[in-house]
């Protein structure tokens, strides 16, 4: 772990002279938000318009992994076939092909580099801020107002503290509400106690020692992005051959043990299908691997290639059939946006024949958004 210039021995437990107030760059996005991970990041760097272009050129391609994986206490943890102790079952996650903070971040986990979570967290959140770092801080949310779990259950999930106003008691954070994702206000004494919490519940954890404070800083773009048309285009192509470079499926799954067989775990591309039409089945069959997420994380694909589409537009000139096909592409995204509504309607119903209508209709969307796109790319190349 490298130090990106934090404090200069140990952590301080109360902050020297700070300004009263201040907030770090964020822009709530709402594209791509079906994980914490990737809408955190993202309300960070597209809060600078230099790198617009490379969200629209990175963000085109997906890939799915099928794992076993054992809750615990609201984390989820990828475990080997010797660890299984049942009660697990077999997962499958979808997720965009890029690692953003690779790209744009410099990020410590203070546990690992100064041997130990901050005891005092608002001091550190104070302290921290005005050195120019973002928190990706862990509470236990059953503490924090107008979360879903507040007062009802412990759960352990992220949120982004971005700034702090010592006058009214609160840091400045992002996360989901009961609702979406937003901007947030917690209370210093509320934040206290979710932390504390947190700490609590990951020490029980039977696993790996957690860190629950990360840093991250971000690389500021010395001038905008080289969009290139020919990227997407490319970028397109690896999605519709369900193809990836070799160089990105590595980092991707630089934390799957090296016995792994890679390959035999992972799809690409429009490959992700066969995954999600997999768990659907076995969603029918009782065995619950895929859930709402996965479902808008596919919704969530289509609706980032519709808006990539404008962008492709506004950065050069395209040809009629080209641009007819990226205009019809919305239908492709009205589909899953459908489909998602109907599996909102399964999780609270578990009626089957929601399921059967989404793989219907799945099947059918599927060979539209092909269509759709090899057009598009055709036009582009």
């Amino acid at each position: 772990m490298t130090n990106p210039g934090l404090a200069d021995s140990k952590m301080q437990t109360t902050p020297a002279a700070v300004p009263a107030a201040r907030e770090l760059r964020v822009t709530p996005q709402t594209i791509i938000n079906y994980t914490m991970d990737n809408a955190m990041a993202l309300s960070i760097i597209l809060a600078r318009p230099e790198t617009l272009g490379w969200f629209y050129e990175h963000y085109v391609q997906l890939y799915s992994l099928r794992l076993p994986r054992r809750p615990v206490s609201g984390f989820y943890d990828p475990v080997t076939d010797k660890e299984l102790r049942g009660g697990e079952i077999d997962t499958i996650g979808i997720h965009f092909a890029v690692m953003s903070g690779r790209t744009w971040f410099e990020e410590c986990l203070v546990k690992r580099f100064f041997g130990d979570d901050p005891d005092e967290i608002v001091a550190f959140i104070l302290t921290t801020i005005n050195r120019g770092f973002y928190l990706r801080l862990t509470l236990d949310e059953y503490y924090v107002p107008n979360k879903r779990s507040f007062g009802q259950r412990q759960w352990v999930h992220p949120t982004l503290i971005y700034g702090y106003d010592n006058d009214a008691q609160t840091a400045l954070g992002l996360g989901f509400d009961t609702r979406s994702f937003t901007k947030l206000t917690i209370n210093y004494d509320d934040l206290r106690r979710a932390y504390e919490s947190a700490r609590r519940i990951a020490l029980d954890d039977p696993s790996s020692p957690r860190a629950l404070v990360s840093l991250i800083r971000m690389r500021e773009p010395p001038r905008r992005y080289p969009f290139s048309v020919a990227r997407f285009a490319r970028e397109l192509h690896g999605y519709l051959s369900a193809t990836i470079d070799s160089a990105r499926k590595f980092y991707l799954t630089t934390f799957l043990p090296a016995h792994v067989e890679v390959d035999e775990l992972m799809r690409f591309g429009a490959g992700v299908y066969e995954h999600f039409e997999t768990g659907l089945r076995e969603l029918l069959r009782g065995n619950a691997c895929v859930n709402y997420v996965q479902m808008h994380a596919l919704f969530e694909h289509k609706r980032f290639l519709s808006e990539a589409f404008k962008f492709v537009r506004s950065e050069c000139e395209v040809k009629r059939g080209v641009a007819e096909a990226m205009e019809e592409f919305q239908r492709v995204v009205q589909a899953f946006h459908s489909m998602r509504w109907k599996f909102i309607r399964y999780e609270h119903t578990k009626d089957a024949q929601l399921i059967n209508e989404i793989l219907e209709q799945l099947t059918v969307t599927r060979a539209d958004e092909r269509e759709l796109l090899n057009r598009i790319h055709e036009g582009l190349v």
